[in-house]
């Protein structure tokens, strides 16, 4: 190929676009029109923080725990207008826990198992009240 061919050739390659700069044009204009499209008006006022909702006086929930590796699952029935808490817990590879919590600070952890363990706590605090969130947002 003598040098005229080669000049024809690239000028004639230069003239065509290329399908990964065509992809790449497209692809920054529409990541721009969506960063412009969410920017916030500078005379929008701050948005405000979420308000906790309380929790409702009497539920159940099923908890799934992992204590850096340590996993349990929890099933929780929290009951407020009777003043308890209760709680079954399945620890990995342990046995079945029961943890009863009353509203004036006392708490039985026992098993139903062949030992029959039963041990009492007294926290000062009592079970959380369902509305233990408020005044938590500045």
């Amino acid at each position: 190929m003598d040098y005229q061919q080669q000049r024809r050739t690239i000028a004639s390659s230069s003239s065509t676009p290329k399908p990964i700069i065509i992809v790449s044009i497209s692809i920054s204009l529409i990541l721009s029109i969506l960063v412009l499209s969410t920017a916030s008006n500078p005379t929008d006022p701050p948005p405000q923080p979420p308000i906790p909702s309380p929790w409702p006086p009497q539920f159940h929930s099923i908890l799934f725990v992992n204590h850096s590796g340590s996993l349990q699952v929890v099933d929780l029935w929290y009951d407020w207008p009777n003043g308890r808490n209760f709680n079954i817990i399945q620890r990995q590879l342990a046995k079945l826990t029961y943890d009863l919590e009353w509203n004036n600070g006392t708490s039985f952890y026992y098993t139903l198992d062949s030992n029959r363990e039963c041990k009492v706590l007294l926290f000062e605090v009592g079970i959380l009240r369902p509305d233990w969130l408020d005044g938590t947002v500045k």
